[in-house]
């Protein structure tokens, strides 16, 4: 279930990137076009205490794959399947840091959304989160200080209703020039 504010631009033209085998170097293909997700454009006064803001994905392995590549962290936890099958998870886990990035996309695209100038994130990972998971990324407005413009959003992710990822977000939003 989605809420908080998402729009699409119809016929826009983007870029996909494509993960190849880690001797090889992602590929750029500005001839594929997708549907471009417009942010949210909303004002400090649209925003209010206690408002939550969520959307869902489904974490694929070659999300998982392009993050490595992305940050080269190739930690066999997360991405070699012997290795992840004799843990105690017996498979491979999300990398942390990956889910972590999803408040990036909260905050950017759903609130506060194209003014938003992140200051602050905390993170506790409490289970893990495998590939093929659906996550439920949901902020909650805790607090707005009115002096200084800061939004503070309870930040959490959840897979099957419960939290596996939880943390703050600090955000202000961009003056116009």
């Amino acid at each position: 279930m989605f809420k908080g504010h998402l729009s699409f631009a119809g016929g826009g033209r983007s870029g996909i990137y494509f993960c190849l085998p880690s001797s090889e170097k992602p590929v750029f293909n500005p001839n594929m076009t997708k549907k471009i997700h417009q942010p949210a454009t909303l004002n400090y006064s649209d925003i209010e205490i206690g408002a939550v803001y969520e959307f869902s994905k489904r974490i694929t392995e070659a999300e998982v794959d392009a993050f490595a590549h992305l940050t080269g962290d190739f930690n066999p936890l997360h991405c070699d399947p012997s290795y992840g099958e004799k843990t105690q998870f017996h498979r491979n886990i999300v990398h942390g840091m990956l889910v972590g990035s999803l408040f990036s996309t909260l905050v950017g695209m759903h609130c506060p959304g194209k003014k938003c100038l992140y200051l602050s994130q905390t993170l506790r990972f409490k289970k893990p989160i495998f590939m093929g998971d659906e996550v439920l990324v949901r902020g909650t407005v805790t607090d707005k200080s009115d002096s200084v413009k800061v939004i503070t959003i309870k930040t959490e992710v959840l897979v099957d209703q419960v939290v596996t990822v939880s943390g703050e977000a600090k955000v202000t939003l961009l003056e116009a020039v």
